[in-house]
């Protein structure tokens, strides 16, 4: 049918709105976040005649920034070598080495889930959350993010509650509250939950409980967060020391874990294997480690000792980067007669910070300055070659450049691009990932490592 249409102009930084309870974008700029990989839109962005695409992707970087921050050594080792950290993990989780093609499970430390054929957002569209792959990046209420694949979680007790079918306790985030709380209080609240992009039923549906096989998906991006049904809802995350206890992984054992047969675990056998797996990330949460630091550095900024904490310099109510910038936490205060919690008004309501979120807002403002200048350098180079950085995608740097007389003759029976004459192309290609790649300055020892490519089109 035909109807009026409207638009609404200047929605913030990030160009978007709430309508129909759901989070839209306005057309007032060209959404770069929308530009997924391999997609037609992506695509239409091409080179002059002449010139190429190159294309650049910093590695985990925020992944190594924690490793490096917290000297957490043997993380950094992997890194530095190339391995697998999730691998890694799990070799010494289970007593015997552990690999990505032969134990895909193994690598991964689950929880709570959402039942099969649940409509996951992914930037190739809806698709139930049993068929989601690695290759589907996910929407994180923000932007589409990578993750760590899907985990299978057995047959278990579900309820369906505004859009959502998941198991009660599994986290979701509701209209008016920064935290996740569990789908089970939510429903017993009425508390009604955060739509984002499309394909969610916004209306109550009775939390009667039945059995369903559920999954959950992995580490997605920063936020730990991914799109289902419509609403935000929180994933899984790697680590028995990040967010789970020895009783949550007696029974999640117990229960089929990683779509396993159910293993029987005593207190003290789950106890043992937690305390083993938290003390291989001694630097990061053990006594003394980045963690506790965190909490430290929140109670000086609310008390004014300043103080430098190794890159960073602790002001009141503030963290200064090595850049000269802040991280601000205005009205910075206890929440209670304890000082254990805190919080802080973000210009629209007071919020809580704790030495999770700290280190996460650390780890992802140290990373942006390590792109940026890894981008200014690149720029230099290209402005000296007759091109120039064009665009800055999540971790991606984009440079059009000339192509030294490349050119791309097609694609092989391997998938894999075939060139002639790309010798000039691929040493410029190299020096990018070069810069991408070294250590420097104040992030001197940093392991960093970069991929990607060149095009006539942003393919890459």
């Amino acid at each position: 049918m035909l109807a009026p249409t409207y638009d609404i102009l200047d929605c913030g930084p990030r160009k978007r709105f709430v309508a129909n309870g759901k989070l839209v974008h306005n057309s007032e700029a060209l959404n770069l976040q929308n530009l997924t990989r391999g997609s037609e839109l992506r695509k239409s962005l091409c080179a002059p005649p002449g010139y190429l695409v190159y294309v650049a992707d910093s590695s985990n970087i925020e992944a190594r920034m924690l490793a490096w921050i917290s000297g957490q050594s043997d993380l950094i080792d992997v890194f530095r070598t190339g391995g697998d950290v999730y691998s890694y993990f799990a070799s010494k989780l289970y007593g015997f080495k552990v690999n990505k093609k032969d134990h895909p499970h193994e690598r991964f430390v689950g929880k709570v889930c959402i039942a099969k054929g649940s409509q996951v957002l992914t930037d190739k569209g809806l698709i139930a959350i049993e068929k989601v792959t690695n290759r589907h990046k996910v929407w994180d209420g923000v932007e589409w993010v990578q993750h760590d694949g899907l985990i299978y979680q057995g047959f278990k007790e579900v309820i369906t509650y505004d859009g959502l079918i998941a198991t009660p306790d599994h986290k979701v985030y509701t209209e008016g509250s920064p935290d996740p709380i569990q789908l089970r209080t939510a429903a017993l609240r009425l508390d009604r939950l955060i739509h984002s992009g499309a394909g969610g039923q916004a209306q109550r549906v009775e939390n009667t409980p039945r059995k369903a096989h559920v999954y959950d998906i992995a580490n997605a991006g920063p936020n730990h967060r991914f799109t289902v049904g419509g609403v935000l809802v929180a994933n899984c995350t790697l680590g028995l020391g990040f967010s789970m206890g020895w009783r949550k992984f007696q029974d999640s054992m117990a229960a089929g874990m990683l779509g396993g047969d159910p293993i029987l675990l005593s207190a003290a056998e789950a106890q043992s294997t937690v305390n083993i797996y938290r003390g291989a990330n001694y630097a990061i949460a053990g006594p003394g480690g980045f963690w506790e630091q965190a909490k430290h550095a929140i109670l000086d900024m609310y008390l004014g000792n300043e103080r430098n904490w190794g890159p960073l310099k602790i002001a009141k109510d503030m963290l200064i980067l090595p850049n000269g910038m802040a991280l601000q936490y205005p009205g910075l205060r206890p929440m209670d007669d304890h000082g254990n919690d805190f919080e802080y008004h973000n210009g629209k309501f007071w919020t809580k910070i704790y030495f999770g979120k700290l280190t996460e807002n650390i780890i992802q403002a140290l990373a942006r300055i390590v792109l940026f200048d890894q981008m200014l350098e690149i720029n230099h180079i290209l402005v000296q070659e007759g091109g120039r950085v064009v665009l800055n995608v999540h971790d991606e740097i984009i440079g059009v450049a000339p192509d030294g007389g490349a050119r791309f003759v097609g694609i092989d029976d391997k998938g894999q691009d075939v060139w002639e004459n790309d010798s000039w192309a691929k040493q410029l290609f190299e020096r990018i990932t070069a810069v991408m790649s070294t250590d420097r300055g104040w992030y001197e020892s940093l392991p960093l490592a970069a991929e990607g490519g060149y095009h006539v089109m942003y393919s890459k």
